[in-house]
Order: structure tokens, then sequence, then C-alpha cells
């Protein structure tokens, strides 16, 4: 798993990825944006993880922080993990999804994009948003199957033309099967 970091109400899932007998789950994650809600959670057991070093970048999305971790050693992490399938999280990890995606093709590792799909009544972008979605979009393109937060996810997949049968739902919430 490849993520921005590890929220402590995520980390639940976590756990219980962990616990399937077969699976060798690691979490690889950035570090904290002080003053910020993206911080890692405080109780991260029960799975294995790699805090990697972080260069902290904040941009502006409607006069609000949008805090983009960089992870340059993310490659090199991945190169020693040697996984079977990375699931990413999607658009909030923009930086490190453009790393994933380079070891992706050079090892010919299949990529699960984890997302929100797209919110209804979701305002045109314009500017620099309108080259963080098109990143984005560009980059779940090319995922091998997307995981969705919700039906909502589901449709949004639907519109995009992924195969059906690459498309999952993991409802938001941590107490669910």
């Amino acid at each position: 798993l490849t993520y921005r970091v590890l929220q402590h109400w995520r980390t639940p899932v976590f756990r219980r990825l962990a616990a399937w007998p077969g699976i060798d789950f690691v979490a690889l994650h950035g570090a904290d944006f002080p003053g910020t809600k993206v911080i890692n959670g405080t109780q991260l057991h029960g799975f294995r993880h790699h805090q990697l070093a972080t260069i902290r970048l904040v941009f502006r999305r409607g006069g609000e922080p949008l805090p983009l971790p960089l992870c340059p050693f993310l490659p090199f992490r991945l190169a020693a993990e040697r996984p079977d399938v990375i699931l990413s999280e999607g658009g909030s990890n923009l930086l490190n999804n453009l790393l994933v995606h380079f070891y992706s093709k050079l090892t010919n590792t299949p990529v699960v994009w984890w997302t929100l799909g797209e919110l209804r009544g979701q305002r045109p972008a314009s500017g620099p948003q309108k080259i963080f979605r098109g990143m984005n979009r560009w980059l779940e393109r090319r995922a091998t199957a997307w995981l969705g937060y919700s039906s909502l996810a589901l449709e949004y997949f639907e519109r995009q033309g992924y195969p059906k049968e690459a498309q999952f739902r993991a409802v938001n919430c941590v107490d669910t099967d």
C-alpha cells in the first residue's frame, strides 16, 4: 500500500488486511504535515509500515492548503519489497503515484487505484486544478483495477469506461466486511 499518511481512522482496515492468511501487507507512507489534518495516527500496530523520507509540498486549492508529499526514495523501497500488487491511494497522493507508475511500468507490477472517484456537483477545474486533475486521470486510467469508497465511485468508474470486472467497492468506514 502506498499512502500519503496513515490516518488513525484507516489503520483498522490495514490491520485486517495484514491479518489475512497468505498476505504479506506493508504500508509505505509519508511524514506528517504539522498543523494540518494530514498526520499519521499514533496506533500504528498490527501491520508492517515504513515512513519514508518526505519532501512536504503544500499547494493552494480554492484558498485551502493541499498537502502533497513527495517520497523520493519510494521506488527504491518498492524494489526492496518486490510487491505482487500495489494498492495506491488515488488523487491526494499524486506525486508519489507518479513514482508508483514509473516503478509499476518497469516491473510490470499491477496497480489498484483506491479513490473517491468524482464528487457530484464538483465545480469545473481551472488553471492548476485542471493540470492536477488531468495528471490524476492519466495515472488512474493506467491502473489495473479500481477500488472505490462508495457506489458513487463505481458509477464514476462506469462513466470512465473501466472494465466492470476490475471495479470494486470498499465502503469508506472501518467496521465493514
